[in-house]
């Protein structure tokens, strides 16, 4: 069975990958194989390239009607003018024109085409290549449009670089986020932001005012101003809040020294004189290290992960 018949009936049992490929091999050492060309329309899905096909057939025989009515066809939904066939035309200097594209090509066009063939052929393997490194980009919140833009300006083929991406892509998936509540304020482990840390600091400077003022009205309220004893202000929520905040307030730091890529042991400086001042300046005002460090992820970028993929 000739390889143009296995294309066929692999198309007509709906494995159109295959027959392509089987098409692509054939065109590839006989460009003008009209019968090819032909099944070739069938086998692709985009219209842009149906009706490249189409157009190949009818150049190499313009009388061709299966071509013409497909062609037709494809036109009409798309919008487009359909084809005429030959027969309807009517002035010579139509018949003309179509007698001029019924010269095959020249031996000069048909190796300037196999070079760029073989051009693009060799541009698509080194884009594979490169599959590993694009997966990595991408899982590190690198955008698809920007490395679709910048792998054509490289000069790779458009067609297979969105393909290629649009791929990798699509194998990324939502990384379920292990920062709950609990998480966040009582185990040291990962990191954390500087928002995240003035939020904290936000929460706990609220939660501290309302125990003041909560301790202050059991004291007495306002009528305790004008005793001339000095007010106590410290009582029962504040020392409450005191004890429960003291932990979750060491790990928010420490998380945030993870941050920055140094120790939680870090923070005994803060025993120092002046050098407790860097800490603090570290701590609230200094952003983390970009991507990954000893303590995990970097917590701004989006929370994506690769699937297994097999190179």
């Amino acid at each position: 069975m000739s390889n143009i018949q296995r294309a066929i009936n692999a198309i007509k049992e709906g494995k159109k990958t295959e027959g392509k490929t089987l098409l692509a091999e054939i065109l590839h050492t006989d460009p003008n194989n009209e019968r090819a060309w032909l099944w070739m329309s069938a086998a692709v899905k985009n219209p842009d390239n149906k009706e490249e096909c189409l157009e190949r057939v009818l150049k190499l025989n313009p009388n061709n009607q299966p071509a013409q009515r497909s062609l037709a066809t494809l036109r009409k939904k798309r919008g487009k003018i359909p084809v005429k066939p030959l027969s309807e035309s009517t002035s010579s200097s139509t018949t003309a024109t179509n007698s001029e594209k019924n010269i095959p090509p020249t031996q000069e066009e048909i190796e300037r085409q196999k070079k760029e063939d073989a051009e693009r052929q060799k541009k698509e393997e080194e884009l594979l290549k490169l599959k590993k490194l694009i997966s990595y980009e991408l899982s590190e919140g690198a955008s698809g449009r920007v490395l679709i833009a910048k792998y054509i300006k490289k000069g790779f083929p458009k067609k297979s670089v969105e393909n290629l991406i649009n791929e990798l892509d699509s194998k990324l998936k939502p990384v379920k986020d292990d920062m709950s509540l609990s998480n966040l304020l009582f185990s040291t482990k990962g990191r954390i932001t500087r928002t995240t840390y003035w939020l904290f600091g936000l929460a706990y400077f609220i939660l501290s005012l309302i125990a003041v003022f909560a301790d202050f009205m059991i004291l007495g309220g306002f009528g305790v101003l004008e005793q001339q004893t000095p007010p106590r202000f410290f009582g029962i929520f504040t020392a409450i809040l005191g004890l429960v905040g003291f932990y979750p307030a060491l790990v928010i730091q420490i998380k945030r020294l993870h941050d920055r890529d140094r120790s939680g042991w870090f923070l005994l400086l803060n025993f120092v004189p002046f050098l407790n001042l860097w800490v603090g300046i570290e701590i609230a005002f200094l952003p983390g290290t970009i991507g990954q460090n000893q303590y995990g992820p970097d917590p701004r970028q989006h929370n994506r992960q690769r699937e297994e993929i097999e190179y």
